[in-house]
């Protein structure tokens, strides 16, 4: 699906995880890029479509793994401008590469690991002074019908070695095919017709060693591999906020709570509440990263900015952006004046569908062949809206810039735009 695709590549960006963490633009041309337990390739393939021009080393332990991976790769380099290399190696000779990685990539199976304080400790050891992890953990609430369902296929021994195959899934679907839908294992996990994909049942309830982690649990880990916590990757869609009512607000033993709480704590009330989200998906950095002082205009909130800092900032597109389908899109909407169903394609920074106002869509427009700084903005919008439809006299540059702020606060908090100060 499109938009999973561009969340995706968002999340394994190491532009938008750098400008996420401290707001300014770094490019991936000639970054070193590590894919932590790369499999069969498909996080290679993708780290290469989200970070084009990067230099990518790509681990596993298992080479039959590494044979699909390079296999699965072949061709990266002509379309993406990525040099990959592949290599069998366990997590704890990192160190021996020699090398510090600008971004890395822990990826879905990397909670499988024994011991996952050692194996992390291992990946900060060769994370660049200003690098990035990615790191994700399966959720262990959005799951817990799952790890139930994998502690019964134990118990009546389909996981009895390290690979159960394709014959003890279909066991297990058999069994729960001849349940009632009603049942809870049944009715809380695959559908019907899932339950015919004997792979798909595999990868839920057979693999060794699977469980599930909690907010707390993920704090920790972070903590305990000597790394600092930076954002959630779908950030928006752990606001507390949007679980209420519109007009009742938080209730107020829930608002004592959260006044005080820590980031931690606020992401484990969510999680508690409306457990949602299959993964604990986030970034983390070295310690010393978030210590370093930045200028006023790097710290300080869009919406405070001064005009001045409007005008020189820099505006680009956020680069995952860039398809052919949504182009298409944005000039249909803008030849009919219509609204643009956005999270048709991105929806990794809302909970709720989202509709572009035609304003906002031109100036996506605006930047889709090139960044733009403020000032040139505003010039290009008092010719597209010459006139102010409020008075029907020529738009003024302080109205045109008071339009043109408010798109761009909209569009860089749903994280479709990145906005750099020029002031530092």
């Amino acid at each position: 699906m499109q938009t999973t695709t561009i969340n995706a590549r968002c999340q394994q960006s190491l532009t938008i995880a750098n400008y996420v963490r401290d707001r300014r633009m770094i490019m991936p041309q000639h970054k070193l890029i590590l894919d932590v337990g790369c499999g069969d390739g498909s996080s290679t393939v993708m780290l290469a479509q989200a970070n084009p021009g990067a230099r990518i080393v790509a681990i596993d332990q298992r080479s039959e793994l590494i044979t699909l991976a390079q296999q699965r790769s072949s061709g990266l380099k002509l379309k993406y401008g990525n040099v990959i290399d592949f290599q069998v190696m366990a997590i704890e000779n990192l160190p021996e590469l020699g090398l510090k990685f600008d971004f890395i990539n822990c990826g879905e199976s990397f909670y499988l690991e024994a011991n996952l304080t050692t194996a992390l400790q291992a990946i900060g050891l060769v994370l660049a002074e200003q690098g990035i992890i990615h790191l994700k953990l399966p959720s262990f609430y959005d799951r817990a019908n799952f790890l139930r369902g994998q502690e019964l296929a134990s118990y009546i021994g389909l996981i009895e070695d390290d690979a159960p195959g394709i014959a003890e899934a279909e066991v297990m679907a058999e069994l729960l095919q001849s349940m009632y839908p009603t049942i809870g294992l049944r009715d809380t996990t695959l559908s019907a017709a899932q339950l015919t994909d004997p792979e798909l049942v595999r990868a839920n309830f057979l693999i060794p060693g699977d469980r599930g982690f909690t907010i707390p649990d993920l704090f920790g880990l972070i903590e305990a591999a000597g790394l600092t916590f930076n954002q959630m990757t779908n950030w928006h869609q752990w606001q507390l906020s949007n679980l209420f009512r519109t007009g009742q607000g938080i209730p107020a033993l829930i608002q004592q709570k959260i006044t005080k709480a820590s980031a931690a704590e606020l992401l484990h009330i969510y999680e508690l509440l409306n457990p949602v989200h299959p993964w604990l998906d986030c970034w983390c950095s070295l310690p010393q990263q978030l210590e370093t002082i930045k200028s006023p205009s790097l710290s300080q909130p869009l919406a405070e900015w001064d005009q001045q800092t409007w005008q020189s900032a820099i505006v680009h597109l956020n680069p995952q952006l860039k398809t052919q389908e949504l182009a298409t899109q944005i000039q249909t909407a803008i030849a009919n004046l219509s609204p643009l169903a956005i999270t048709d394609h991105f929806n990794l920074t809302s909970t709720q569908p989202l509709q572009l106002l035609p304003q906002d869509t031109i100036l996506l427009r605006m930047l889709w062949s090139q960044p733009r700084r403020g000032e040139e903005l505003i010039e290009l919008w008092q010719q597209v809206r010459p006139i102010d439809l409020l008075t029907f006299q020529p738009i003024s540059t302080e109205a045109a810039f008071e339009q043109i702020r408010r798109s761009l606060l909209n569009l860089e908090q749903l994280l479709l735009i990145l906005v750099e100060s020029a002031i530092s």
